[in-house]
């Protein structure tokens, strides 16, 4: 801890970062970050740890926005709270390189994964975060500013312009689609996201309340494990509803079925499905490839009326307007809604591949 502290004292611009292991020490990890004038950050599974926070950077790795990755590129200390610090994380370690690293994990373990962490702590997060402002405090260490007025300036901003976004004249924009359902949907829900290629555009638009209020599907890169789960997570936690995003080839291959099953249990649960007629994985690996994607195409049944046949209640939205229609269905369901969100298979974001 000695080493932690010096490390943190002698930094000039630090970020506070938490992953999943820090869930309930967000007050404790604030006011770390306020003693060193650190701007805070997330890893995946740690979203929503800071929601609200003025100077929260948001996802810290492969997902982080412009902002973020700015702010990140001049910090020269990280310290870290309950995250593996995974190759996503760290950009296969480029985002911690040249910064001087303070680890702090319950699990001695996780703290081997990494080499080149300049001081391990064993311990946990709300408890340590609480040693490190107390001793920081004492010895007088003033904070270093790096959570500037203009960084917040620049979170709104970017906040805004994206919210600021015109829908399309036609068709469905997958990324404002998403943004419009974050912000009109109750944000005290459990939040659950299937692979599939819209999983990038997914995991940055949409958002959780916390980080227990976040399922993660996506470890061994199957489709079809979303609906499943959120049906098990909303009777985990039966006061918030769970919203689930899975594709149209997921929900075929085993969502279906666990709809009748949340139907039948009377599970508070809205599934979009973002419908792009193919295994979205391999139509954009054809394309890339100059080939015919045909083959990954499908001709499935209209979705909206399974749902409904099922005893959901489904929606098939084809554009914007739709979309604020089917919302308003959300808003007054007494059964699980299913959104068949019709996309453009060559619309949808591939970012990073």
């Amino acid at each position: 801890l000695d080493e932690a502290l010096g490390i943190l004292a002698s930094a000039r611009r630090p970020v506070v970062l938490g992953g999943r292991g820090a869930a309930g020490a967000r007050a404790e990890l604030e006011q770390l970050a306020a003693a060193l004038g650190a701007p805070v950050a997330t890893t995946l599974r740690g979203k929503g740890l800071f929601g609200g926070h003025p100077h929260d950077l948001g996802i810290f790795g492969t997902l982080s926005h412009d902002v973020a990755l700015d702010t990140i590129g001049k910090a020269d200390c990280v310290v870290v709270f309950g995250a593996a610090l995974t190759p996503w994380t760290t950009d296969k370690g480029s985002l911690l390189e040249g910064r001087r690293v303070v680890h702090v994990d319950l699990d001695p373990a996780s703290l081997a994964v990494r080499a080149g962490t300049d001081a391990a702590v064993v311990g946990d997060a709300g408890a340590t975060a609480r040693a490190m402002t107390a001793a920081l405090r004492s010895a007088g260490v003033e904070p270093t500013g790096f959570a500037s007025v203009s960084l917040e300036s620049a979170l709104k901003d970017r906040l805004a312009t994206r919210r600021d976004a015109p829908p399309p004249s036609s068709g469905i924009d997958l990324e404002l689609a998403l943004r419009t359902i974050d912000d009109e949907l109750p944000q005290d829900r459990t939040l659950v996201i299937d692979d599939g290629r819209f999983i990038i555009t997914s995991f940055r638009e949409l958002s959780a309340a916390d980080p227990r209020a976040y399922v993660h599907t996506c470890s061994f890169a199957s489709i079809g494990l979303a609906v499943a789960s959120a049906v098990g997570a909303q009777v985990g936690a039966p006061h918030r509803p769970a919203l689930v995003v899975c594709g149209d080839g997921g929900f075929m291959s085993a969502g279906i079925n666990e709809l009748s099953a949340a139907v039948r249990h009377g599970t508070d649960l809205v599934v979009v499905v973002v419908n792009d007629r193919a295994y979205g994985a391999e139509h954009m690996q054809f394309r890339a490839r100059d080939m015919d994607p045909a083959i990954s195409t499908f001709d499935w049944p209209d979705l909206a009326p399974v749902a409904t046949a099922l005893g959901a209640t489904g929606v098939q939205v084809d554009d914007h307007a739709g979309l604020h229609r089917a919302l308003q269905v959300v808003a007054e369901r007494d059964r699980p809604v299913l959104i068949d969100l019709r996309v453009d298979p060559d619309a949808v974001p591939t970012p990073g591949y």
